[in-house]
């Protein structure tokens, strides 16, 4: 019966309707805004700074739960990166369609320390998400680059 159940449910995948296609054949992705913060601003070269990545989805869509939010830094200057990855939501599937998207979008946090002699760093990096339109009930992965700049003082 699960297995059954979990066929249909990659059947549908496979045949539900998908989003027109923008000219060059790249599927319209909505954009999802990112908010950065740094504390403290400028960060002090030697100090833990942090930094806050927050997604703001426009109306009609919504971020899901699973399989989560993740940055995955692939690049670094003038700062040393304690994780190479953060995530919000969970890793486990949800069986409950009412739980799938995020009633409040947590932040993610990643903390970095700026190197001696830099008066800015930068921190780039790979946005993962799954998405969903609340109208059509269409939802898609979706990711983008982000590069992050962090003002050094002394």
């Amino acid at each position: 019966m699960t297995r059954s159940l979990a066929l249909i449910v990659l059947l549908a995948a496979v045949i539900a309707p998908h989003p027109p296609l923008a000219a060059g054949g790249q599927d319209k992705v909505p954009k999802v805004a990112s908010r950065v913060t740094i504390e403290p601003s400028p960060a002090r070269a030697g100090q833990a700074a942090r930094i806050a990545i927050q997604l703001e989805p426009p109306a009609g869509i919504t971020l899901n739960r699973y399989p989560g939010i993740t940055f995955r830094v692939t690049g670094a200057v003038g700062l040393s990166v304690e994780v190479e990855e953060v995530f919000a939501g969970t890793k486990k599937p949800i069986a409950d369609i009412s739980r799938f998207a995020f009633e409040k979008i947590p932040a993610l946090e990643l903390e970095v320390v700026p190197k001696a002699g830099v008066r800015s760093g930068s921190v780039r990096g790979e946005l993962k998400y799954f998405y969903c339109v609340k109208k059509s009930g269409f939802c898609a992965p979706a990711r983008r680059e982000l590069e992050i700049t962090v003002p050094v003082g002394s």
